[in-house]
């Protein structure tokens, strides 16, 4: 290795993911409930869940409304919802349906 080499090291995040997990951590400090949509394998997704998870107590990593509990969701007031940016609407519609149909 050459001793006069540099290392720099410089944070690579995006601004439209940076974004979103500020807004995910403004949401979860609101809310008594917080579910978190998209792709279980998706690093960005999972990393909005660990923000959420932070600032809300009760919150939950989806795919689809299929895995939501609906009894579990009943004794809360408040709920929010953040999906990655390549969760598709179709899945965050279905979500936010079923929340309105509570």
């Amino acid at each position: 290795m050459d001793s006069n080499a540099n290392l720099e090291i410089t944070n690579t995040i995006c601004e439209a993911t940076r974004a979103r997990q500020e807004e995910t951590k403004t949401i979860a400090e609101q809310v008594e409930y917080m579910i978190i949509i998209g792709g279980k394998t998706s690093s960005n997704v999972t990393k909005l869940y660990e923000v959420a998870k932070k600032y809300c107590k009760n919150c939950v990593h989806v795919e689809t409304k299929e895995e939501l509990k609906s009894e579990e969701l009943k004794g809360f007031a408040k709920i929010g919802v953040m999906a990655g940016a390549s969760t598709p609407k179709k899945s965050i519609e279905e979500v936010v349906e079923m929340l309105k149909m509570m």
